[in-house]
Order: C-alpha cells, then sequence, then structure tokens
C-alpha cells in the first residue's frame, strides 16, 4: 500500500506542476521523492496567498458557451478585454480575492501605460487552464500582467500569447 501511495503521490507532482512550475524542484535533473519532499515542504510552510473567504469574481470570454457567460460575473467583448478583467480585479476589497477566467480568449491591447492587466496586493488571476489564453493583439506593445509593488499576488493555470 505504501509503494502504491508513494507511486501516486509522484504522479501527482508531475501532474501539480505540469505547465505550471518546473516538477524537478531540487534541480538534481529527474522528477523524483526528494522533489515531492520539497514540494510538500514549500506547500505545508507557504501562507495561501488568497483567503479561503475571500471574494471570487468569474469573468468570461467573448469565445465562452452562452450557458457558462450566462453566470459570469463580468462579460467580455473580445476587444480590450483587460477593461472587463481589470474591473474584476478593481471591485475586490483591499483584503484580495481571486479573478477566476473562464475558458476562451482575452484579447488584450496597450493601454497608456504600457501594461494590460494590473494586479493588486494579495490578488489570484486565475485560469481554467491551457484553454484560457490571455492574447496580446496586434501591434500592441506591452507587459500582459503587471505587479508593480504587490504582495501576495498570483497568476495561474493559464496561458498569455505575447503573439511575437
Amino acid at each position: 500500500m505504501k509503494t502504491v501511495s508513494v507511486i501516486l503521490a509522484v504522479m501527482s507532482l508531475s501532474t501539480i506542476c505540469l505547465g505550471r512550475l518546473p516538477a524537478d524542484l531540487n534541480k538534481d535533473g529527474i522528477v523524483d521523492f526528494p522533489d515531492l519532499a520539497v514540494f510538500s515542504q514549500q506547500w505545508l510552510s507557504g501562507e495561501p496567498p488568497v483567503e479561503s473567504n475571500s471574494v471570487v469574481y468569474t469573468v468570461a470570454a467573448s469565445d465562452t458557451p452562452d450557458s457558462v457567460k450566462a453566470m459570469a460575473d463580468y462579460v467580455c467583448d473580445g476587444t480590450d478585454d483587460q477593461i472587463e478583467i481589470q474591473s474584476a480585479i478593481a471591485a475586490l476589497a483591499d483584503g484580495g480575492g481571486k479573478v477566476l477566467l473562464l475558458g476562451g480568449r482575452y484579447n488584450v491591447g496597450e493601454t497608456a501605460e504600457h501594461y494590460c492587466i494590473d494586479l493588486r496586493s494579495r490578488t489570484t488571476l486565475e485560469g481554467l487552464g491551457w484553454g484560457t489564453v490571455i492574447y496580446l493583439v496586434d501591434n500592441a506593445d506591452a507587459t500582459v500582467v503587471r505587479g508593480y509593488r504587490v504582495e501576495k499576488a498570483v497568476v495561474r493555470d493559464l496561458a498569455i500569447n505575447g503573439n511575437k
């Protein structure tokens, strides 16, 4: 039984880290049990970036299915989607929270400040994996996500296409 648990734990580590963090956490060139120990230690000792009772706002892309859009707090139109995303971030209380980008493509453009999305402290910007794409539109020259002087901000489970 212990062998099965260890195998499942290592498989879980690979799945958890795939596409988010390098799974070789102890940097020895292979993904193995010591990586699980490093991962567990980091996870157990870390303070969660967002409190579990925080507000979560959902944002739907223009190509998100209509049935899902109907349940979203914000709905993007496919042009300057950073406006709706930034509105959701701004609506979070000072204590932070989460903005969940539902599956789809979010077309973001350049703003006067040369960034598209500006994170706040204790804010998580989260997608639903590779099906959530923030796409920098043609001829835009901007930082897609900026976190200037913020603490405990997280961006995870989404793809960013810088269109270069």
